[in-house]
């Protein structure tokens, strides 16, 4: 857990085999593709593989904790493509 954790809502978590899923995945600016996140929760890996997508891709995150998706949701609606 980071010291990100909040008091009124799910814990933040540092996703773990971040590097991994990335370098299987390979999500790329330009290529496209759609990248569905089962278990989103508050959006570690989402920010991750969205943030590599460009304005060519599409990221669909979901999860059954409607909290953590809000949390998920707050965390990407400002990324930028990267």
């Amino acid at each position: 857990m980071t010291a990100d954790n909040r008091q009124d809502g799910p814990p933040i978590h540092d996703p773990v085999m971040v590097r991994e899923v990335i370098d299987y995945l390979k999500p790329e600016e330009n290529r496209g593709g759609v990248y569905c996140d089962a278990t989103t929760s508050t959006g570690g890996h989402a920010a991750e593989i969205a943030g590599k997508l460009g304005l060519s891709g599409t990221f669909i995150g979901l999860d059954l904790d409607k909290s953590a998706l809000q949390v998920a949701s707050d965390r990407l609606k400002d990324l930028q493509p990267r």
